[in-house]
């Protein structure tokens, strides 16, 4: 779900976020920093995963990439990573172990 999707209706949001989460559903928030929104929202929602905007943060170096990685961050996404693939590239992409963009942290992707 997109951070202006929340932003439009945000005590309809919250509780049917509640609501989800109570049946064990799992929401992950995407392009956070590209709207209106604060971190104090962030408290009263019950996400699972915060996704960055790339334009809030900036581009991830290889010293960031590796503090990540140290603090056992489960996923990374973006251009680190690889620059869109069309569909039938994206199985051979996966699955190959001597792929130099795929990084250790990653491999869980796969």
């Amino acid at each position: 779900m997109t951070e202006s999707t929340i932003i439009d209706d945000l005590p309809a949001t919250i509780s049917m976020f509640r609501e989800f989460a109570d049946l064990g559903i799992k929401f992950s928030l995407d392009d956070f920093g590209t709207g209106y929104s604060s971190l104090s929202m962030l408290k009263k929602l019950p996400i699972n995963m915060l996704k960055i905007d790339k334009s809030f943060i900036g581009e991830i170096t290889l010293e960031q990439h590796d503090i990540l990685k140290e603090l056992e961050y489960d996923y990374l996404q973006g251009f680190y990573i690889s620059h869109p693939l069309p569909v039938e590239k994206v199985e051979s992409f996966m699955l190959t172990d001597d792929n130099p963009e795929v990084c250790e942290c990653c491999e869980k992707l796969s």
